[in-house]
């Protein structure tokens, strides 16, 4: 009996389908019938996997960005969302005359605030960007001094540095 033939279009399917199920090939051969593509069975996905790795290994890391792609625009969303929130209790705490209730509304802003701070930093993660605030270099204050005048910003007076109080251990 002859080997059915496949388009590319087929078997890039059926190798999108099995980086979407994360390798399980029966999974994807469910997936190809549901959505009413050509049907092709697990074995020869799998064969597919070994024999056109190189494919499979491009498709699976679209497939891989976007899914993390959504789910960094859900974060962001989410982001969002607490900010808008976050202020609306804060001016129903402002507005509010009953200071229990005022304080539920500033509870629930800061909890906001915190959920949203949270799903920022989610997202930026899968976006690949820092969460903490880029480190500058120390400088030397003689260069930074001389940088503003060269801006024309005058400094008149003398700085002295005042040492950090010490601080006692409680006991």
């Amino acid at each position: 009996m002859a080997r059915k033939v496949y388009t590319e279009r087929d078997i890039s399917d059926a190798l999108t389908a099995l980086a979407v199920f994360n390798g399980s090939a029966a999974s994807a051969e469910r997936e190809l019938k549901e959505q009413g593509l050509t049907v092709v069975p697990a074995r020869t996905i799998s064969r597919w996997r070994r024999e056109k790795a190189d494919l499979y290994f491009e498709l699976q890391a679209r497939v891989r960005d976007n899914i993390w792609g959504e789910i960094g625009d859900r974060w962001r969303r989410v982001a969002e969302e607490a900010a808008d929130a976050t202020l609306t209790m804060v001016e129903r705490a402002h507005q509010a005359d009953d200071p229990k209730e005022a304080d539920l509304y500033a509870r629930t802003a800061r909890n906001l605030a915190t959920a949203g701070g949270i799903s920022n930093d989610k997202g930026r993660v899968i976006d690949g960007q820092p969460i903490t605030a880029p480190v500058v270099p120390e400088r030397d204050e003689a260069e930074i001094i001389a940088k503003l005048k060269r801006l024309g910003v005058v400094i008149e007076g003398e700085a002295k540095e005042v040492p950090a109080p010490e601080l006692s251990e409680a006991a």
